[in-house]
């Protein structure tokens, strides 16, 4: 009985050996190398495993090139990030969303996020991620401005006025409160089970003798943190003249855009494309005056105006 026992507790031991061997195969991969991903292991373990070539590269460099040290460590990583879960899902259609956008200090950004349902754009965590990637628009925005002033510094304070867009393979790489967008971005995929996308993104700077007034509308609109959310989105650049009224005048243009989907602010058209022009058009909160005539009344000019809609 005495030599059973013995046996059973090598068996045991050896178990717990290979576990605990198992457990710094993962662990040892924690330490940073300088070096670089073999190629054949590269496309041996993105073949093998599916994950992107970012994370396999990512993945070879820190554990050293040793391959089984790699997979394992994508597949502890995996669980946590959920990488495996925005795979799988990546390519499928994403014709709902949020537009979000935020206006400070005469910036301003608007995105557009997009995902698979109704149901899941309606979900708070979206809504918030949404939120997450508007700042991070709205912060790579002021991070090159300031960058901007300091490489040119004959420009001056003030900004020339200027609309950018932002690709989103580079949105997604801005540093947030919690790490990278991109990073956030899967984590939420990982918990809403669906894929999320950042469709399209822009970013507006303008001086500081204009305003920015912003408008939101559709189901779940709203705005927190200074952040507005809906189905349809308009921003309005006016010069600001000094009127107290020019900020509420602003937001009624930019509810304006949103309703009458103008595509250009002044413009020599034919008669079946005057609808199109903004000056031309019956000024949505009041259909006796044109929006020419009530700019002339508060005597100011609409410098720029920009609108969404959730999947056009």
């Amino acid at each position: 009985m005495a030599v059973k026992q013995e046996i059973v507790d090598v068996k045991e031991s050896r178990k717990s050996l290979t576990f605990l061997r198992s457990l710094v195969r993962v662990s040892s991969c924690q330490l940073s190398s300088s070096g670089k991903a073999n190629k054949e292991l590269l496309a041996k373990l993105r073949k093998e495993t599916g994950f992107p070539f970012s994370k396999c590269q990512t993945a070879l460099v820190t554990c050293s090139n040793d391959f089984a040290k790699a997979f394992a460590w994508l597949e502890e990583q995996s669980k946590k990030e959920g990488w495996k879960k925005a795979e799988k899902v990546k390519g499928r259609q994403t014709s709902h969303g949020l537009i979000g956008a935020v206006v400070r200090d005469n910036i301003a950004a608007m995105v557009e996020v997009n995902c698979e349902t109704d149901f899941v754009s309606r979900n708070e965590v979206f809504r918030n991620l949404t939120m997450d990637i508007v700042k991070g628009a709205l912060y790579f925005k002021q991070r090159v401005l300031q960058q901007n002033a300091l490489i040119n510094s004959l420009a001056g304070e003030d900004n020339a006025h200027l609309r950018e867009i932002i690709p989103p393979h580079e949105l997604d790489q801005v540093q947030i409160e919690n790490g990278l967008l991109k990073d956030s971005i899967v984590s939420v995929i990982s918990q809403l089970g669906e894929n999320i996308v950042i469709n399209r993104a822009v970013t507006i700077s303008t001086s500081k003798t204009n305003l920015i007034g912003i408008y939101a509308h559709g189901n779940n609109s709203g705005h927190i943190d200074g952040v507005h959310f809906g189905k349809y989105l308009g921003l309005v650049v006016l010069h600001n003249n000094g009127d107290p009224k020019i900020t509420s005048l602003a937001t009624g243009l930019a509810q304006h855009v949103v309703g009458m989907r103008p595509q250009y602010i002044d413009k020599e058209v034919n008669d079946n494309e005057a609808e199109l022009v903004l000056l031309n058009q019956e000024y949505l909160l009041d259909g006796d005056i044109t929006v020419r005539n009530l700019l002339e009344k508060f005597n100011t000019r609409v410098i720029d105006f920009l609108r969404y809609q959730c999947g056009e």
